[in-house]
């Protein structure tokens, strides 16, 4: 089975990946290959186990990093959906047509994204600006919207205390 984990969010999708794998027999052994390994140790984790080795969890954490990497599991990837052993990727981003080759074969695919950045007049330092400038509207939205994100009245204080000092 394999089983894709996507996104600029690192620490969800690990975390989602390890919470997969941890749902798997206590006896499974586990192998993790990342973007510093070998070619060789990805074909030996490709493989399989042999005969005295049981189910597998193979970990490829960060292999579509390195083009001959990629190569060669697009190359494997109908063996890899076919193998016994479970194989869990996780990458941060992928081209399209890798992606749709791999959701084709995948049994569960989940992305994981971080929020996109705020705009920087949303920032903290937007308050100050606006005293400065002497906009009494944006002066208040600015502070109405630090309090809604739950700022530390310090830092409110400090900003607006800063930009009273440079008036």
């Amino acid at each position: 089975m394999l089983y894709l984990y996507t996104g600029t969010d690192r620490m969800k999708a690990r975390a989602a990946l390890s919470a997969a794998r941890a749902k798997l027999t206590p006896g499974v052994s586990v192998i993790h290959i990342t973007d510093i390994h070998t070619i060789e140790d990805l074909d030996a984790a490709l493989a399989g186990g042999g005969m005295f080795v049981g189910v597998r969890a193979v970990v490829l954490d960060g292999i579509f990093d390195r083009e001959e990497m990629r190569e060669r599991i697009v190359e494997q990837l109908e063996c890899i959906a076919s193998a016994s052993d479970h194989f869990f990727m996780y990458t941060e981003k992928l081209d399209a047509t890798t992606r749709r080759q791999l959701e084709k074969h995948t049994a569960r695919s989940e992305q994981f994204d971080l929020p996109k950045k705020a705009d920087k007049s949303s920032s903290i330092f937007a308050l100050g600006s606006a005293l400065r400038a002497r906009k009494k509207k944006d002066l208040w939205v600015s502070y109405q919207r630090e309090l809604a994100a739950d700022t530390a009245p310090e830092a409110i204080h400090g900003v607006l205390f800063w930009a009273a000092k440079q008036m």
